[in-house]
């Protein structure tokens, strides 16, 4: 019964750290790589002013977004 109980409780334990290893380390970079995709593959012509400025603006508001949620998950 109570080597039953440890084994449960290791089980328990080695869940947790997995857990905390995807979501601190593997999906802020899964995140990172995926918005970095979406911002670098916009079309941008030269005599649109107004969508540049509202993709570069959509850019700022990525890396402040992935440097939160780096800094929220910190392992």
């Amino acid at each position: 019964m109570k080597y039953k109980d440890i084994r449960q409780f290791v089980l328990l334990l080695l869940k947790c750290f997995l857990i905390l290893i995807v979501i601190g380390i593997f999906m802020p970079k899964m995140i990172d790589y995926l918005l970095q995709n979406l911002i670098t593959n916009t079309k941008i012509y030269k005599n649109s002013v107004v969508v540049y400025n509202l993709v570069d603006n959509n850019y700022k508001l990525v890396y402040n977004y992935i440097l939160t949620f780096y800094l929220f998950f910190r392992v």
